[in-house]
């Protein structure tokens, strides 16, 4: 599994400003108060680099790292929250960043 360190590192290559960018420009974030883009991408980044198998397992190992999630931006995870998100928000967003990023590779 992936230290959250190490993620830090990893997420770097990802300047928060593009994100920000497609985030607006999609509106993605309107009329979210709590779990917004950022904190959804950064959890299901972590989801799938940890090979995570449940939302259960992810909220538990997610929230194990409660000291670093200042540094990624992210707060606590509660599954219910990501559950609600997976399924109300658009991949727009997501899309255009795996495209903003395939054209850095």
């Amino acid at each position: 599994m992936y230290s959250i360190a190490t993620f830090q590192q990893l997420m770097k290559g990802l300047p928060r400003s593009a994100f920000d960018k497609a985030v607006k420009q999609h509106g993605a974030d309107k009329y979210r108060k709590h779990f917004k883009s950022w904190h959804h991408l950064i959890t299901m980044i972590y989801a799938q680099l940890s090979a995570t198998p449940s939302l259960r397992a992810l909220e538990t190992s997610f929230n194990a790292h409660a000291s670093h999630h200042y540094h990624l931006g992210t707060a606590l995870l509660k599954r219910s929250t990501l559950a609600d998100a997976n399924e109300i928000r658009s991949d727009a967003v997501f899309s255009d960043i795996a495209k903003w990023l395939m054209t850095q590779a």
